[in-house]
């Protein structure tokens, strides 16, 4: 009995030697998406009933909203990439 005392203890005395500290993982920064959120538009002023100014602005307005909704889209997958990642 003695004998398995003295062996365990040894035993535990050597596992708590060869343990060493190690330092803690560092946070996750994880980038934020707005870098690539598109700009908004400069609309050119409407100062008389002209069709080319309408149909600039227009487009230009057009051109925003899908860089924006594919922005969303990304966005999403990103958030959702990242949240698999972490669990």
């Amino acid at each position: 009995m003695k004998k398995k005392l003295i062996l365990l203890i040894i035993l535990l005395t050597f596992l708590m030697i060869s343990c060493k500290t190690v330092e803690p993982i560092k946070e996750l920064e994880i980038p934020t998406f707005e870098q690539v959120r598109p700009t908004k538009p400069k609309l050119e002023k409407i100062e008389s009933i002209n069709d080319i100014e309408l149909i600039n602005n227009y487009n230009k307005l057009v051109h925003y909203t899908l860089k924006l909704e594919s922005f969303i889209q990304s966005q999403n997958l990103y958030i959702k990439k990242i949240n698999d990642i972490i669990k």
